[in-house]
Formats: structure tokens, C-alpha cells, sequence
């Protein structure tokens, strides 16, 4: 896949918008994106600066005379565009929503920066979510995406910012995939969708933010694909390995702790390609994420063993590896770091929220850097709570009841709000034949409800 040039993005971003004669180039590069098999696959950031002028303020921001554009380095459009002296004033301006008349009038504005930026938007799928006048600086406009009425479930955005005197592109950010969508009219009805749900169609699981104590009966958030009636996406629990403990601490392997920072600034430097590079291949091996050996995965899942059998020896609950979409118990992550997801059961019930915890190892020492565990977000949170902490069981473990009411008690009262939302999203299994990343999107249907189930008083929880 051929790359543009800095020459190239210079060109075209001279084109298209206003960088003053005062400035020059400070830094320039292509970026490989930091997500796995994620639109663009690789970018191209030139920054400007006034001559003379450092990078940084006197408070370690970036100063208020840089401009940085952002492009795709395969396709050549423009992602991302700041002038950051605009940032650095927005909080002292008076914000207030547009009225109809100047929103029609900044709209045209922003029509002909999307043509003019050739962005690959069709204007009758923007969807309009924010609308601001900012002082008598600049118009400020967010747009979400939907076709056919029909919104969509990708993640799909639109942020411009225009200067209020000359419609001067101030911002802009653009997460506006290319695609194409499946042809067709022929669905599964909402009707008969919802008709087919059973109880199966709950779960049971412990909520820190409302109560350890007592479990809930939620809803799984199903994706379903609305013609063939696929599942797609399923947050469901489901448990592939329970970890068995030692019983014996002594036979534990000693876990070396050297406690560093997940990220470390230096991380985007792995992402910059050379200089002189000016093809690349999108299924290239990434940096951020080689390939772990059988064995790797073995030694690291030992290690967290050994750890939760001495560190969280005391606590009761179960500890266990679970399925999750586009994940795996054991991964490579950034920084020649491998992480560990382990999820929390008790009474055979997991926790919903506050379950995970992640163990980062160094991959060369194995030595372990750094947890994340989710439950200690949510008891440091009601911490902040005073009193209410105690009410709501964060002080200790050993409150946790079982449920009173069965799954299908909980399904009898709850099929009545389960919704069925008809959305778009990207096909996860749609091979793209051009290689560049062009994807398919797809009609779904979004399984909701808009509450749960108390497990053990048998009340509605509204959400």
C-alpha cells in the first residue's frame, strides 16, 4: 500500500487551509495506528510552529501558536486538524446553543469545508448532536452518523470548529469510515425477534455500584444481525477456566513486584515508521502487539496463580478466566508487556461491574508492573460516599447473599421492557478485496432494557 510523502500532506493541507507565513515545520511523521486492524491504518502528523517560538508553554502545554494535521497516510484525507491558541481560550468564553437560523446558516460553512476537504461524508447521513456558539470567537458543531433514519452502532463522528469572523477552520476531527451497505429490505421483524427471548436472555451478576450485597438479573445487550438473524456481540459472562489456587502458599512461585506506569511517553515512538518508508502492508506484524508463544501464556498464567494465591488469599472470592469478543485471557500489549484478564465470581455469580482485575508482566524479566483491578475503582468511589459505603457493603467481602428469585420470576417481569433498536454497524467477518481497509456496514438489532431485576426483594431497578 503506497504512502503519501510529507511533501505530499504539506501540499494539501496549504491547500485547504490557512498556515501563516510566520510558521514553519517542526515535526513530521507516519504513525501506524495503536489499535489492531483499526481505519486509519496509518497516519501522517505534520506540525507547525511560529519560528523562534518552543513547543511547550511555560506550563508544559503545547503552545498556543502549534497547528497539527492529521491525515491518512493511505488515502491522503484529513482526519484531524488543531490550532491549539483556540483551546487555550475556550474557557474563558460565555457558550450557548445555536437557534434554527444560525444553524442554517453555519451549516453551509460546513458543507463546503466537507467538500472542499474532499471528506468521504454523505451530508445526508450527518445527524446533528451539538451546536454551540462560543462567545463571538467560533461556531462549534458535533454530528453522529445514520443512514435511512437508521443510526448507527460504530463508533462514527464528525467535530468541526470555525472561526466566527472568517469560518477559518479552527478543529476538526473526522471518524467517518468509507463503506458499503448491504442491500436490501428484507429483515426479521422487531416482533418476532422479541417473541423468540426467553429467560435465557438474563444473567445473574453482583453490581458494585449499587449494592455488593445482593445480585441483579440484567439483560444481555445481544447484537443481533437483523437479516439473518446472526449474534454478533454478546456480553454475556461465560467461563472458560476456573483458576484453582494453591491451597498451600509455600507452593507458589515467588512473583517479583517492580511497580511502572502502564504507559510510558516514549510508547508512540515504536508506531513512527522511517523516514524513507513509503509503502506498508496493513496486515504488517504490529509493533505494539507481537505474537505470544504457547509457553509465554502458560508462564504468565502460572504467575497470576501464584499471585492470587498469596495476595488475595483472604478474600472469597473465585477466580476465573473468561470469553469476551476480541480478547483473550492472555495478550501482548505496548511496551514488551504482557496482560492478564481475570474476572471475580462468588456463589457461582459473577460481578458485573468491578469483576476484572488485569495483571501486566514485563515480557524479558516477568516481572509483575502493574494491576488494574476494577473493584478497588468502585470501593475507592463509594469511599467518597462516607456512611454510605458501609450501607452498600464496600467496607468488607464477606456480605455478599445469594438470590431469592429465580430467573424466571425475574423474566416475567422484566420482558415487558426489553427493547429491540435497529441500527447500523461494520460487519466484523466482511473480508475487504481492496486490502485498504473499506468495510461493509450492516443492519442490526440492538437488544435493550431499561432496567433490572433486584434478585433478592424481587423489585425494579430502573436504569
Amino acid at each position: 500500500m503506497k504512502l503519501i510523502t510529507v511533501e505530499e500532506a504539506i501540499k494539501r493541507i496549504e491547500q485547504w487551509t490557512d498556515i501563516p507565513c510566520t510558521h514553519e515545520v517542526i515535526t513530521s511523521g507516519i504513525y501506524r495506528n495503536s489499535e489492531q486492524n483499526q481505519t486509519p491504518f496509518y497516519t501522517m502528523e505534520v506540525m507547525w510552529n511560529k519560528r523562534g517560538e518552543p513547543e511547550l508553554d511555560e506550563e508544559g502545554l503545547v503552545n498556543k501558536n502549534t497547528i497539527l494535521a492529521v491525515l491518512d497516510a493511505c488515502t491522503g484525507k484529513l482526519t484531524a486538524f488543531y490550532r491549539y491558541g483556540s483551546d487555550q481560550t475556550a474557557e474563558n468564553l460565555d457558550v450557548e446553543d445555536m437557534d434554527d437560523e444560525m444553524y442554517r446558516k453555519v451549516s453551509g460553512h460546513i458543507i463546503q469545508w466537507i467538500e472542499k476537504l474532499g471528506l468521504p461524508i454523505d451530508l445526508g447521513e450527518l445527524v446533528v448532536r451539538k451546536k454551540r456558539l462560543c462567545g463571538d470567537k467560533w461556531y462549534e458543531l458535533s454530528f453522529s452518523r445514520a443512514r435511512a433514519g437508521i443510526p448507527f452502532r460504530s463508533y462514527q463522528q464528525f467535530d468541526i470548529r470555525l472561526d466566527a469572523d472568517d469560518n477559518q477552520l479552527l478543529h476538526l476531527y473526522c471518524r467517518w469510515d468509507d463503506c458499503e451497505f448491504e442491500e436490501g429490505e428484507e429483515r426479521i421483524s422487531d416482533g418476532n425477534l422479541l417473541a423468540k427471548l426467553t429467560e435465557e436472555q438474563l444473567s445473574l451478576g453482583y453490581l458494585p455500584v449499587l449494592s455488593l450485597e445482593k445480585p441483579f438479573y440484567v439483560c444481555h445487550e445481544h447484537v443481533i444481525h437483523a437479516k439473518t438473524g446472526e449474534l454478533l456481540f454478546s456480553d454475556e459472562i461465560v467461563v472458560l477456566e476456573r483458576i484453582a489456587l494453591y491451597q498451600n502458599e509455600a507452593d507458589a512461585k515467588p512473583v517479583k513486584w517492580n511497580e511502572q506506569p502502564i504507559w510510558t511517553k516514549d510508547y508512540r515512538e515504536l508506531l513512527r515508521l522511517s523516514d524513507h518508508v513509503t509503502e506498508a502492508e496493513i496486515d504488517a506484524p504490529h509493533p505494539l502487539f507481537p505474537d505470544l508463544a504457547m509457553e509465554e501464556k502458560e508462564l504468565a498464567k502460572e504467575l497470576v496463580r501464584s499471585y492470587l494465591s498469596t495476595a488475595y488469599a483472604d478474600d472469597p472470592f473465585e477466580y476465573v478466566y473468561t470469553r469476551k469478543p476480541d480478547q483473550e485471557a492472555v495478550e501482548s500489549f505496548p511496551q514488551n508487556r504482557v496482560v492478564v484478564h481475570v474476572h471475580r465470581m462468588i456463589h457461582g455469580i459473577p460481578l458485573l461491574m468491578g469483576g476484572g482485575i488485569r495483571f501486566f508482566f514485563d515480557r524479558d524479566t516477568w516481572e509483575l508492573v502493574q494491576i488494574m483491578d476494577a473493584l478497588d475503582f468502585w470501593r475507592s468511589v463509594k469511599a467518597e460516599e462516607g456512611d454510605h459505603a458501609e450501607e452498600k457493603g464496600i467496607a468488607g467481602n464477606d456480605h455478599f447473599r445469594k438470590a431469592l428469585r429465580t430467573r424466571a420470576e425475574a423474566w416475567d417481569a422484566l420482558k415487558g421492557r426489553v427493547t429491540v433498536k435497529l441500527r447500523y454497524m461494520f460487519d466484523p467477518h466482511y473480508p475487504d478485496p481492496s486490502g485498504r481497509g473499506r468495510k461493509k456496514a450492516i443492519p442490526v438489532y440492538v437488544i435493550d432494557c431499561d432496567c433490572m431485576y433486584d434478585g433478592e426483594s424481587g423489585e425494579l431497578v430502573e436504569l
